[in-house]
């Protein structure tokens, strides 16, 4: 495989005052696998949906490989608003 798809999070990203539920991505940092997230929609409040990919240790050029190719079909959300 070139890369695992999960979930960053469930539902939206959580707002300014967390970085969110740490079983979605701390297993990759245990693990020593590069993982990236990609925005794709927006929620019920207006914060970006996501879509994590994960590849095995060391490879991280089939990552980011994988991953603008995921970007690629998924339709862009904008800037958010500041």
């Amino acid at each position: 495989y070139d890369a695992v798809l999960t979930l960053p999070a469930i539902g939206e990203a959580p707002g300014p005052e967390t970085t969110g539920d740490p079983r979605f991505c701390s297993r990759w940092s245990l693990t020593g696998a590069p993982a990236i997230t990609i925005p794709t929609g927006l929620g019920p409040h207006r914060l970006p949906l996501g879509l994590q990919l994960v590849a095995a240790p060391g490879d991280d050029r089939r990552l980011l490989a994988a991953a603008a190719w995921a970007e690629a079909r998924v339709p862009s959300i904008g800037s958010p608003p500041l």
